[in-house]
């Protein structure tokens, strides 16, 4: 299996208030890995704030500021160091101490002077979580485009609208098809599909920068967008700015032949996002994208939520709630059959 990344691109975190054991432990870790070292739990907060996760920790059992184990437990009611690798660091090798590091979620721990088996140790626990990360990585994308597939759907995204909800925020929903693909793929082949799947997934992904942001392979030619924290007016500029970028997509599939891409694009928000309706907010982009396709394509079509929750406008049945993606195929062709 190839690993998401090699040991030396692997982040180590070392958290430790002194100086010369801080600098011991980052001299010996700097020639395998790369090493960041803070000196207060204060410091490690503004390392996460920042984006930066690493792939394992280190710290100290005792600090002046706040106990390690005391840290260690924070880190792991984190969503993103669940799993992570966290190596205590230690003067005392009690049976209790051991009990405590272990009750605070350590993964090993270590005894001063630093030990050198260190390395092998940290090698061991790197190489058991890039696995992990690599096997996530292959359930939850998409292996042609590399944005996230339906799995991430079914498993994660009811998660985060029911975090956003909890924190009373905003959540962005675009739904995006690629113009004419079919035409396309009968005319120059699957391959030049692919390709041109490729090409729009990072167009798309280019506008979506944000943490949290993220891209998801909704169908065969179709792309949905998860946007936390994102209000009408970001939901806007983004779906314009997709639009946008595809359109300057041009693709030669011979040396006379050149295709130009553009997508129709739906978008929704909402404000104080439940997650028992984010099947609906799916619906409604799905329905404001058949309105960009219907008004000439290449082009965004924002569904106000004031309005779209009227649906009678829709000549279309109430979403079911739970499996959204069936919901959305059903009620395509409740559209086809009322030839909305």
């Amino acid at each position: 299996m190839r690993l998401v990344k090699s040991f030396e691109q692997c982040r180590v975190l070392v958290v430790d208030d002194n100086a010369h054991q801080r600098e011991a432990l980052c001299r010996v870790l700097s020639q395998h890995f790369t090493v960041a070292a803070v000196d207060s739990t204060q410091d490690v907060s503004a390392f996460f704030d920042a984006g930066v996760s690493p792939d394992l920790v280190l710290i100290a059992l005792d600090m002046d500021d706040e106990s390690g184990l005391t840290l260690c437990q924070t880190l792991r009611q984190r969503k993103d160091c669940s799993d992570m690798p966290v190596i205590m660091v230690t003067n005392n090798i009690s049976d209790a101490i051991q009990e405590r590091c272990w009750q605070a979620g350590a993964t090993d721990f270590v005894v001063n002077p630093v030990p050198a088996t260190l390395i092998h140790r940290s090698r061991n626990h790197l190489k058991n979580y890039l696995q992990l990360k690599t096997m996530e990585k292959l359930l939850m994308h998409d292996a042609l485009t590399g944005v996230k597939n339906r799995n991430f759907m079914h498993n994660e995204a009811l998660r985060i609208a029911g975090d956003l909800a909890r924190e009373e925020r905003e959540l962005g929903i675009i739904l995006l098809d690629i113009d004419d693909f079919k035409k396309l793929n009968d005319t120059f082949g699957h391959e030049h599909g692919d390709r041109c799947l490729k090409a729009v997934a990072q167009a798309v992904s280019a506008n979506c920068k944000r943490p949290g942001d993220t891209v998801i392979r909704f169908g065969g030619e179709e792309f949905l967008v998860m946007l936390p924290r994102t209000g009408e007016k970001g939901v806007r500029r983004i779906a314009e700015d997709i639009v946008n970028s595809v359109a300057k997509i041009q693709l030669a599939y011979s040396e006379n032949v050149v295709s130009r891409v553009t997508v129709s694009v739906g978008a929704t928000w909402r404000y104080s996002m439940d997650g028992q309706s984010l099947d609906e907010m799916i619906h409604e982009a799905d329905m404001a994208m058949y309105s960009s396709k219907r008004a000439g394509k290449n082009r965004f079509t924002l569904a106000q939520p004031a309005v779209v929750g009227e649906r009678k406008k829709w000549r279309c049945r109430p979403v079911m709630q739970g499996n959204f993606i069936n919901s959305v195929t059903k009620n395509r062709a409740i559209l086809a059959k009322h030839k909305v």
